[in-house]
Formats: C-alpha cells, structure tokens, sequence
C-alpha cells in the first residue's frame, strides 16, 4: 500500500515543469507526519532506489516544513476525503467527526497553519459535499 508514493512520483520523476515537480512531492509525501511520527512514509527516500513490487527501504522520517507545503495541503484533504466518505472497508464518518479528527491531529499529523486555513473553509467545504453527494451504491 504505502509503495502508491513512489509509484505516483515516479510518474512525474523527469519533471519538467513547477506543476510536474509538484504533483511529484505531493504525490512522493503526501503520507508524511507534521511531527516526523513514525507512521509517516516515506521519508527521505531516494525513488531511484525503489522498486515497484518491493518494499519501499527505511529513510528518515520528514517533518514540518520539511515536507514540501503542497504535500502538507493534500494530506489534510485526503484524510477528510478518506474519512466523510464511505468506502469499500468502512462507513463514511459523520461530517462534524471528520473536522473533529482533523482539528485533533493538529500539530501531530497535520501542519496546524493548514488545520486553521481547512477549518477557515469548513462551510464551503460542507456546501460542496452537499451539493455533490456520494452515490447511493
């Protein structure tokens, strides 16, 4: 599961471009840890010593600003994403619970200035979802 990073960035490795280098960092980072925890992956990795299949090697964990801001951005997005939204594994959580979980992990997994800008849009994030809710499936 955790290789989906370096499949992704490998997709935009011979970025040539600002957009592709950052659609390389965030798809590369995106599962990092504001705090540098260890269930953030991952890290320092050089994507040249990776290979598709294989386990992805053990580098050192990054953290704050370390991680590129664009990965930092959508991390928060996909942990909303994963959480309001039902999936194959699990039921979508309430709304309120998954600004609740954001706002919680804070300071550990998410870049607090990123937390307070998310939660800043909370009532246009809510109009969307309303707007455009999940398939009944």
């Amino acid at each position: 599961m955790e290789g989906h990073t370096f499949i992704g960035a490998k997709l935009f490795e011979d970025a040539d471009t600002a957009l592709d280098r950052m659609s390389y960092d965030v798809a590369l980072h995106h599962h990092e840890r504001w705090d540098g925890g260890g269930s953030g992956y991952p890290g320092r990795v050089d994507i040249n010593s990776c290979e598709i299949g294989a386990p992805l090697p053990v580098a050192p964990h990054m953290k704050g600003e370390e991680i590129p801001l664009a990965a930092r951005i959508v991390a928060v997005a996909d942990v909303f994403d994963a959480l309001s939204h039902k999936r194959c594994y699990k039921e979508a959580w309430n709304i309120d619970d998954a600004f609740a979980e954001i706002q919680q992990n804070a300071g550990k997994h998410f870049d607090p200035s990123i937390v307070m800008a998310f939660m800043q849009v909370k009532d246009r994030i809510c109009a969307i979802m309303l707007a455009y809710p999940d398939d009944a499936d």
